[in-house]
């Protein structure tokens, strides 16, 4: 199967162009399996090599995940209350989807594939279909290429980044 990463649309980022505060990035994910270093490695690379002048939280030292991502929401709400908060997953989707990045005005549902969680977070999401949705759909996740989960990562931090550069 050949791996293709989609660009996003400049138009779809707008959003951070207009925004009156800073926004709050939430890179969700762990190192733990491969699928899932998307969000993390996104944030490693905006708080590391694109040193972005918004708020960053999930990277690969200081992980967001499902175990605590309400304690991160909770102190996202307190500290940045007037913040776009924009969260940034790897997902699951259609085979001939894997690679695209998808960007939405509705948050998202972390872990909703596996039907672990029911609360919606976020303002904003950045998803990345990182491998298909199926019976193996646990199992494929293990098994994602690192070279997808870079090239998608360094797209996303890119085109973040971009927004930024001539303010």
């Amino acid at each position: 199967m050949k791996e293709k990463t989609v660009k996003i649309n400049s138009d779809d980022l707008e959003f951070l162009k207009i925004s009156l505060t800073p926004p709050v990035f939430v890179c969700v994910g762990t190192d733990c399996v491969m699928g899932d270093t998307l969000g993390p490695v996104t944030g490693h690379l905006l708080t590391r090599k694109h040193n972005i002048p918004c708020y960053v939280y999930g990277t690969l030292t200081s992980p967001v995940t499902a175990k605590n991502i309400e304690e991160y929401f909770k102190y996202i709400e307190i500290k940045h209350p007037y913040n776009p908060v924009v969260v940034i997953d790897a997902a699951l989707g259609k085979k001939d989807d894997i690679g695209k990045i998808k960007v939405s005005d509705s948050g998202i549902i972390p872990g909703s594939a596996y039907k672990t969680n029911k609360k919606r977070y976020g303002d904003y999401a950045i998803t990345a279909i990182v491998s298909e949705n199926n019976d193996k759909g646990k199992e494929d996740f293990k098994y994602v290429s690192l070279n997808l989960i870079s090239d998608l990562a360094e797209t996303i931090a890119e085109n973040i980044a971009g927004c930024f550069t001539n303010l």
